[in-house]
């Protein structure tokens, strides 16, 4: 299983990749996972990624996957690349601080 960290609106984020292709090169992964976690701050179900190399959609049901001792927002990809079709799934680890920020706006709201 793939994971790493990475950078995104001042925030660093986890990710473990569960389903993974060698077709997709380090860069084309950095922008999906980029995408994602843009997705998940504008609370998007859905979004359409398009680049030279792959053209598809990353989406989410906004369903929570633990995996041994950590956990995350599960996302499945489906791209149509130069190569083929390719299908992916990972799940990103939120951060803390934003998990913190909504359950306050939450609590604020009631």
């Amino acid at each position: 299983m793939d994971s790493d960290k990475f950078q995104c609106g001042g925030y660093q984020w986890r990710y473990y990749f569960l389903r993974s292709n060698s077709r997709i090169t380090d860069f084309e992964r950095r922008y999906l996972l980029f995408q994602t976690a843009e997705m998940h701050l504008a609370e998007e179900g859905t979004r359409r990624v398009v680049m030279d190399s792959l053209e598809g959609k990353i989406s989410t049901t906004k369903k929570y996957e633990i995996l041994g001792t950590f956990g995350g927002q599960h996302y499945d990809v489906e791209l149509e690349t130069n190569s083929g079709k390719v299908n992916l799934a990972f799940i990103i680890v939120i951060p803390r601080e934003i998990e913190e920020l909504r359950a306050g706006r939450q609590r604020n709201m009631n």
